[in-house]
């Protein structure tokens, strides 16, 4: 289970197998140089953009449903994310 929040501030839970972990990471760094450098060759006076931050937030689910268990803490997880995001007044 990951929580990504890449360079646009978007926030996302995602039900992931130990192997597509670093895999996703990279892609999101990727993501992150490529905007960065598009944003820096814009010339605009724009501000950096923050770093995308990584989270685990379990390491391992087990069983032989251990996907569906898996997408359902992800669910879980954004669903209270955004609850939190209403209760402060922001969007998702």
């Amino acid at each position: 289970m990951l929580q990504v929040t890449d360079h646009a501030g978007k926030v996302t839970f995602e039900a992931l197998d130990s192997k597509a972990v670093e895999a996703r990471k990279k892609a999101v760094l990727e993501a992150y140089e490529k905007a960065e450098k598009a944003r820096q060759e814009s010339g605009k006076d724009e501000p950096k953009l923050a770093k995308p931050a990584f989270s685990v937030l379990k390491d391992a689910i087990s069983g032989k449903d251990a996907k569906e268990k898996a997408e359902a803490e992800a669910a879980r997880h954004k669903e209270e994310h955004e609850r939190k995001l209403k209760e402060k007044g922001g969007g998702t």
